[in-house]
């Protein structure tokens, strides 16, 4: 994946639990995709970034607003291609629990909301939300990638009435 890749995705961020295996594949329009086990109690563990750290370190992302109950937004600029992404940043004990996000973006503005959990230091644990499956960072790159790169095919091929 190259930086300027765009990714489209509904997922969940978690830190990267001790145990977690190659699990069964999962397959869906995008293609076939390794998936991660973890135990059970594990994807209740959170990250080591303090919450109020975290939020900080989203509002840092340039044209990323964060309200103090965890709501993310962010948006493309006016030069660039549209993409806009929403989420909510979870709260446990202190710490940053877990990040649910939806949207598209590019690849650069993904690396800035992982950086905003911890990463490259603690890496993360990407669970589709519909199929409710865990995938390893890399292998959810590739998702996203094919996933962008088919909506938007998709939407491009759509006939209107003077086609």
């Amino acid at each position: 994946m190259s930086e300027h890749s765009l990714y489209a995705f509904d997922i969940s961020l978690h830190p990267l639990p001790h145990g977690a295996v190659a699990g069964p594949p999962y397959e869906d329009d995008c293609g076939v995709w390794v998936t991660r086990v973890a135990p059970r109690e594990a994807v209740h563990e959170p990250f080591a970034v303090p919450y109020d750290e975290a939020l900080e370190r989203f509002a840092a992302i340039e044209r990323m607003v964060v309200e103090p109950d965890g709501a993310l937004l962010c948006a493309a600029g006016v030069a660039e291609r549209a993409w806009q992404i929403d989420g909510t940043a979870w709260d446990l004990g202190g710490r940053l629990l877990r990040v649910d996000v939806r949207g598209t973006c590019p690849a650069a503005m993904f690396d800035g909301l992982l950086g905003a959990c911890g990463w490259p230091e603690q890496q993360v644990l990407v669970q589709l939300v519909r199929p409710a499956v865990f995938l390893a960072e890399v292998t959810f790159r590739s998702h996203a990638t094919a996933r962008w790169t088919r909506a938007t095919g998709a939407t491009l091929r759509v006939r209107g009435p003077f086609s």
